[in-house]
């Protein structure tokens, strides 16, 4: 349950002293990170920090938002991806059914 306000850049805590981290960017699609903060070791919160970023994709999706995409590279990155996507499928069940 939260119970403080948001700060100034979005970022929300509550009482047991964890930190809910939600960016700032797409409205619809806030990713929140929760990380919880045990004997005020806040190096190791940070390393855990950092590895959820990692893992929800989050500085992929920062770096790409630094700077503005036309739409028309914005669809031939997205196709881009879809292939790769694709392909890399079909290689697991190559690999997983020999086919």
């Amino acid at each position: 349950m939260v119970s403080q306000g948001a700060g100034w850049d979005g970022s929300v805590a509550n009482h047991s002293g964890e930190a809910l981290i939600s960016p700032s960017w797409p409205l619809g699609n806030r990713i929140v990170v929760r990380v919880t903060v045990r004997d005020n070791n806040v190096d190791q919160a940070l390393r855990v920090l950092k590895k959820k970023m990692l893992a929800e994709g989050m500085f992929r999706d920062m770096r790409r938002r630094e700077s503005y995409e036309k739409p028309t590279t914005q669809r031939a990155r997205e196709h881009r991806e879809a292939v790769a996507r694709e392909l890399k499928r079909q290689k697991k069940a190559i690999e997983k059914f020999g086919f």
